[in-house]
């Protein structure tokens, strides 16, 4: 019981993280494809560098305490 308390432990911060990571880039890539294409696809690429600026953020809000 101890070891499944555990795995949920390491896990579920990096899952909160990423839906953290999510809700914001989400629409900003649709934003960023729209004005690179001209259209409004079904799916839109996510670049690397909107992940970098997403995760920049959160360890940015995490270092400064920022609570939300």
């Amino acid at each position: 019981m101890l070891a499944l308390g555990l795995i949920i432990g390491f896990h579920m911060p990096r899952n909160i993280g990423a839906n953290d990571m999510a809700n914001p880039i989400g629409p900003l890539a649709l934003i960023f494809f729209l004005t690179q294409t001209g259209e409004v696809g079904a799916q839109a690429p996510v670049p690397f560098c909107l992940l970098l600026f997403g995760g920049a953020g959160i360890a940015t809000g995490i270092a400064t305490g920022a609570s939300g």
